[in-house]
């Protein structure tokens, strides 16, 4: 699958999402960037040919000992059918040295008990969403 490929399934699973408000709607230009995100894990179908998720993830310039889990994404009709716990596994098992932060929409509950169950606490509370870290 070519680069171009990849960010365009990521960036379809993204705009599902943003539609009900869960996350930002990055733009394709955005995930290609690697300040952004310079970190791009994929779950593939058996195929090799269809993105079931994905998780993308920036280092911390001024605080090198985190990393930022900027979003995870789970096709719609792959949820609940184990596509996010191996992304969350073997995010958290690359980045086991590092505390993991990320911003989560208060609506979404289902991925702030998502998160929660891998460990991660919440750190700080804003108007519209949740810092939860993992240490």
């Amino acid at each position: 699958m070519t680069k171009k490929e990849i960010i365009r399934q990521v960036h379809e699973i993204n705009c599902y999402y943003a539609s009900k408000g869960f996350t930002k709607n990055y733009s394709k230009t955005w995930f290609s960037h690697k300040y952004n995100c310079n970190m791009l894990l994929v779950a593939y179908d058996s195929t090799l040919e269809n993105i079931l998720g994905f998780v993308c993830a920036h280092k911390m310039k001024d605080m090198p000992n985190h990393i930022n889990l900027v979003i995870l994404c789970v096709q719609k009709d792959h949820l609940r059918k184990g596509v996010g716990t191996q992304l969350i596994n073997q995010f958290k098992e690359h980045f086991k040295n590092k505390i993991i932060a990320l911003n989560v929409n208060k609506k979404n509950l289902n991925a702030i008990f998502f998160y929660e169950s891998y460990g991660f606490q919440k750190l700080k509370e804003y108007e519209e969403s949740l810092v939860l870290i993992k240490k």
